[in-house]
């Protein structure tokens, strides 16, 4: 059997946001202010979910079973089995405002972005514009991920076998409002596609994707697609 295995890693990172002035939440609830800085501390992690064409497969010993049988793209870093309590300093950030931007550094770079504010999500715009051919895994991909892009463009482009679609998008990033900390929601999936009339199979894992988990994405997986994923998320707590 045929397998083809697209690995991609993407690192954790930041975000934040514009408001105001001062989110007030109850009284036993921290206040998120503005003039607060914030820096990374932890990863929280979630449990590891199943989902093929039917739905939510909740039957643990299924996971465990799928799991296993791919346990050579599931091993490693790749999904988690508690918080990780330390940020390593070579993935350490911290997020401050300055005006009507904010301000994100690591231990290597410093950068200024623009944001807008939706109800508890920041949306961060790094004023950069990506582009990919769109296949049927990126469709299933795509649909995997909660948050879309403000811009989204669809250009036919002219391949070795007819036209292809290029679709070009403003890249973003995510970030939510928990009480008095900041949390960057991060992704991190496999997906096996095996397709009708054919005994090959495609896997693709993703890591840290700055993204969260689309509940519906069942209604978007082939016939024989199987996806195993973990939401995690980033945590920024006041300095």
């Amino acid at each position: 059997m045929l397998s083809k295995l697209l690995y991609y890693t993407t690192k954790l990172f930041w975000a934040t946001t514009l408001l105001l002035g001062i989110i007030s939440c109850s009284e036993d609830e921290t206040i998120f202010n503005l003039d607060d800085t914030y820096e990374s501390s932890k990863i929280e992690h979630s449990d590891i979910r199943l989902f093929t064409t039917s739905g939510e497969v909740i039957e643990n010993s299924v996971k465990l079973s799928f799991i296993e049988r791919y346990k050579e793209y599931v091993g490693g870093t790749a999904f988690l089995e508690e918080d990780v309590l330390d940020v390593e300093d070579t993935q350490s950030s911290k997020i401050s405002f300055q005006d009507d931007k904010i301000k994100m550094e690591t231990v290597l770079t410093s950068s200024n972005y623009t944001y807008t504010m939706e109800d508890d999500l920041i949306r961060v715009s790094t004023g950069d514009t990506l582009s990919y051919i769109k296949e049927r895994n990126n469709e299933v991909q795509t649909n995997i991920e909660y948050y879309k892009p403000f811009y989204e463009e669809m250009i036919r482009v002219p391949g070795s076998m007819g036209f292809n679609t290029m679709v070009r998008f403003s890249e973003e990033r995510y970030i939510n409002i928990y009480g008095g900390v900041l949390k960057a929601p991060l992704l991190t999936y496999l997906l096996v596609q095996q397709y009708e009339g054919s005994f090959s199979r495609s896997i693709y894992r993703v890591t840290n994707l700055n993204n969260k988990l689309n509940e519906g994405i069942y209604e978007h997986l082939g016939a024989k697609d199987t996806l195993l994923v973990q939401q995690n998320w980033l945590v920024y707590d006041v300095l």
